[in-house]
């Protein structure tokens, strides 16, 4: 069983591969001028985002459709973040992912997370991944892992994919137990911030310590 251990010195960035949102994020923080006196540290959170209204009692007429508009307006707001994410990437499109792609993928940044790797080698194996333009399946993530040497250096085996899924998701159930809702989102200190927009709050409190 994995056990999330995490120094105060470390912000934990959790994302997810297949949103570009959380790629962003990781950019982001490989100039942030904090990194000197903070280790930034890579984990995968696979749950979807929180859906508050999924279990409400349907109401009257009117709030339905009042409901339906609010998921409209949500559904267009994300599709214009989507591409504004994907612009800042300089990407014109999106990528596509397996089942057995983001679940090895993401297994991998557990490893690289387990063995301290530093953000610099955790983004330089996200970006090989998604430079690939074809679909991001297992046999991609696993020539991507044998082309930077990863392999060797950390022992990763072509054993099933599937059998990685539990500790997957035994780890999302350890970071939402910690205040992790979806991803990308930050963990520093104990406290979890949904986005990565609350950079500046962080730098403050380490400046302040």
């Amino acid at each position: 069983m994995m056990v999330l251990s995490l120094d105060e010195s470390e912000l934990l960035v959790v994302v997810n591969l297949e949103d570009p949102e959380s790629i962003v994020a990781l950019y982001s923080l490989l100039h942030w001028p904090k990194r000197a006196m903070v280790e930034v540290r890579v984990l995968p959170f696979l749950k979807a985002p929180l859906n508050t209204a999924t279990d409400v009692p349907k109401g009257a007429p009117a709030f339905e459709a009042y409901k339906a508009r609010r998921a409209s307006a949500r559904r267009r707001y994300q599709d214009q973040e989507n591409v504004r994410n994907l612009e800042r990437l300089g990407r014109s499109g999106g990528w596509e992912m397996t089942d057995s792609g983001a679940l090895l993928g993401h297994d991998i940044l557990i490893e690289l997370f387990l063995r301290k790797a530093s953000l610099d080698r955790v983004l330089e194996f996200v970006s090989e991944v998604l430079k690939v333009t074809q679909k991001i399946d297992a046999r991609v993530v696993n020539q991507v892992v044998g082309a930077l040497g990863l392999r060797s250096d950390s022992g990763f085996e072509d054993h099933d994919v599937l059998t990685r899924r539990p500790r997957l998701i035994e780890l999302s159930e350890q970071l939402e137990s910690q205040g992790v809702l979806s991803a990308p989102s930050l963990l520093f200190r104990g406290e979890a911030y949904l986005g990565y927009g609350h950079l500046p709050q962080i730098e403050s409190m380490i400046a302040s310590q």
